[in-house]
Protein backbone atom coordinates (compact mmCIF):
# COMPACT_ATOMS: atom_id res chain seq x y z
CA UNK A 1 0.00 0.00 0.00
CA UNK A 2 1.68 3.14 -0.85
CA UNK A 3 2.22 5.65 2.16
CA UNK A 4 -0.35 8.20 1.15
CA UNK A 5 -3.31 6.04 1.09
CA UNK A 6 -2.28 4.61 4.53
CA UNK A 7 -1.85 8.09 5.58
CA UNK A 8 -4.97 9.01 4.78
CA UNK A 9 -7.12 6.51 6.36
CA UNK A 10 -5.41 6.41 9.52
CA UNK A 11 -5.39 10.28 10.30
CA UNK A 12 -8.64 10.75 9.21
CA UNK A 13 -11.01 12.82 10.87
CA UNK A 14 -12.40 12.25 13.24
CA UNK A 15 -9.73 9.20 13.85
CA UNK A 16 -11.39 5.76 14.02
CA UNK A 17 -9.64 2.86 15.49
CA UNK A 18 -7.81 0.04 12.76
CA UNK A 19 -6.26 -3.01 12.62
CA UNK A 20 -3.84 -3.09 9.99
CA UNK A 21 -2.33 -6.57 8.51
CA UNK A 22 1.05 -6.59 7.22
CA UNK A 23 2.41 -9.34 4.69
CA UNK A 24 3.76 -11.58 7.01
CA UNK A 25 0.08 -11.55 8.20
CA UNK A 26 0.68 -9.98 11.47
CA UNK A 27 -2.42 -7.71 12.95
CA UNK A 28 -1.49 -4.53 14.44
CA UNK A 29 -4.35 -2.70 16.34
CA UNK A 30 -3.99 1.61 15.95
CA UNK A 31 -6.70 2.89 18.78
CA UNK A 32 -5.39 6.10 19.26
CA UNK A 33 -4.20 8.76 16.88
CA UNK A 34 -0.97 9.52 19.07
CA UNK A 35 -0.02 5.65 18.79
CA UNK A 36 1.49 5.94 14.96
CA UNK A 37 3.70 7.99 13.24
CA UNK A 38 4.86 7.90 9.86
CA UNK A 39 6.80 9.44 6.69
CA UNK A 40 7.17 8.39 3.15
CA UNK A 41 9.26 5.61 4.05
CA UNK A 42 8.59 3.91 7.61
CA UNK A 43 5.65 3.79 9.75
CA UNK A 44 6.25 3.09 13.93
CA UNK A 45 3.82 1.93 15.62
CA UNK A 46 4.30 3.10 19.80
CA UNK A 47 0.80 1.66 21.33
CA UNK A 48 2.11 -1.24 23.36
CA UNK A 49 5.44 -2.10 25.30
CA UNK A 50 7.48 -2.32 21.98
CA UNK A 51 7.57 -0.22 18.99
CA UNK A 52 6.45 -1.85 15.64
CA UNK A 53 8.35 -0.72 12.90
CA UNK A 54 7.01 -0.81 9.45
CA UNK A 55 7.27 0.18 5.57
CA UNK A 56 4.23 1.09 4.33
CA UNK A 57 4.49 -1.33 0.92
CA UNK A 58 3.98 -4.06 3.55
CA UNK A 59 0.59 -3.50 4.73
CA UNK A 60 -1.66 -5.57 2.92
CA UNK A 61 -5.33 -4.21 4.61
CA UNK A 62 -6.94 -1.39 6.80
CA UNK A 63 -9.79 -2.67 8.40
CA UNK A 64 -11.32 -0.16 11.02
CA UNK A 65 -12.35 -1.60 14.29
CA UNK A 66 -16.38 -1.94 14.98
CA UNK A 67 -17.23 -0.22 18.51
CA UNK A 68 -14.25 1.98 18.42
CA UNK A 69 -11.68 -1.05 18.95
CA UNK A 70 -13.65 -1.74 22.09
CA UNK A 71 -13.70 -5.87 23.59
CA UNK A 72 -16.89 -6.42 24.47
CA UNK A 73 -17.92 -8.30 27.63
CA UNK A 74 -18.59 -11.81 28.55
Amino acid sequence: MNSDKLREALFRKPFRPVRITLDAGDPIEVRHPEGILMNESWGVILEGITPILFEPERVVSIRYLANGGRRSRK
